[in-house]
């Protein structure tokens, strides 16, 4: 197993990396930033082609180059080089966890509609929402959201069971 060290961030978080990343990264100064309810390490960076100052994550520190980067775990704040895998959008968006503001089931991919007395599932691909049929209770739901996105989504696929 690689060893580990931390990061110390803003607002009182960390970031994990591998022990072999450390002498690179502690040479800046990191903060927390939240993005959609997930804490990233990050660091203000200047543009040189804008002079403009942006964001650069620390997930895109460690693999320069890469346009996407999904943290497998889902926690942005690990950064160690087995959490981290090259993604396209949507394998990164399917990776995500449920939202966690309240709807009306608390599977991912599955909603209560009151007019039919029936739970549904779907599941988004490319910004495309595929509707997956109607079922009798929320778990026979969860079930087939999970069966499809694992089809769809393979490893990347972030299901309810």
């Amino acid at each position: 197993m690689n060893e580990t060290k931390t990061i110390p961030l803003t607002q009182g978080k960390i970031s994990v990396i591998d022990s072999e990343d450390f002498d690179s990264v502690s040479r800046f100064k990191w903060h927390a930033d939240k993005k959609r309810k997930i804490w990233y390490a990050a660091r203000n960076v200047l543009d040189a082609l804008s002079g403009k100052r942006k964001v650069q994550y620390l997930h895109q520190f460690l693999l320069p180059g890469v346009v996407e980067v999904d943290h497998q775990d889902g926690n942005g704040l690990n950064n160690t080089r087995l959490n981290l895998r090259p993604a396209t959008s949507s394998q990164n968006k399917a990776n995500r966890k449920k939202c966690s503001t309240p709807k009306t089931s608390k599977f991912k991919g599955v909603s209560l509609c009151a007019r039919d007395k029936a739970w549904r599932a779907y599941i988004r691909l490319d910004g495309v929402t595929k509707a997956l049929g109607t079922f009798k209770t929320e778990v026979a739901a969860a079930k087939a959201y999970d069966a499809a996105a694992r089809n769809l989504f393979g490893e990347f696929a972030k299901t309810n069971y």
